[in-house]
């Protein structure tokens, strides 16, 4: 990739929203600048009902709650003007997500055309049946969860492993002693540890 940086877009969990999380963020993505491009979205609220219901709108409900645009036509259109910057010399797109953003995370990635070659995703529910996982092939997904996590069940995780490398994608099922979202011992080093695995060369395992 020579100099290349690849880019990360973080889907929040929680409201979704940048303005909750952007210091944390922030601490995570430092040390990761030179390799690196990061973009914070914030989920677009349509109404309080769809933001109390579903944070993240994708194409599956984007009729229901009457938005503009759905999650995916959202990513879709930051990662293709980042990476159409020449002065940001951009290679692979990948998503970081965790809780509410995660869905949203699967759905970008799993689709005919995406822009992104994978996703980190944290303690997140998985749900096949609103996905279209015949576009794994070639995928990568690190996917961590808490094994005393009350909020998504560790199941989720393992489901979301088996199903998508059965459909041709390559995953890395990570687990940790603790409960939802970053309760792992240490947060930096997992995050370091998965953004080196999603981006590591096609060549090597």
């Amino acid at each position: 990739k020579g100099s290349k940086r690849d880019l990360i877009l973080v889907m929040a969990g929680g409201s979704g929203q940048l303005s909750d999380f952007q210091q944390w963020i922030a601490s995570l993505a430092a040390p990761h600048f030179d390799r690196y491009v990061f973009a914070i979205l914030s989920a677009p609220t349509w109404s309080p009902k769809q933001a109390r219901e579903f944070v993240w709108v994708t194409d599956d409900v984007k009729r229901k709650y009457k938005a503009e645009f759905s999650v995916e036509e959202y990513a879709d259109s930051v990662a293709r003007e980042l990476k159409s910057n020449p002065t940001l010399a951009l290679g692979d797109a990948y998503i970081f997500a965790w809780s509410s953003g995660g869905p949203a995370a699967y759905k970008t990635v799993l689709r005919q055309n995406s822009p992104f070659s994978g996703a980190y995703i944290l303690s997140s529910v998985f749900k096949p049946k609103r996905l279209d996982t015949k576009h794994a092939k070639g995928k990568r997904f690190v996917i961590e969860q808490g094994l005393e996590d009350q909020v998504t069940a560790f199941r989720f995780a393992q489901d979301a492993a088996a199903t998508i490398q059965k459909k041709g994608g390559e995953t890395k099922l990570e687990s940790f002693k603790g409960g939802h979202g970053f309760s792992m011992p240490d947060p930096h080093a997992s995050f370091s540890r998965a953004l080196k695995w999603l981006s590591r060369p096609k060549d090597k395992d």
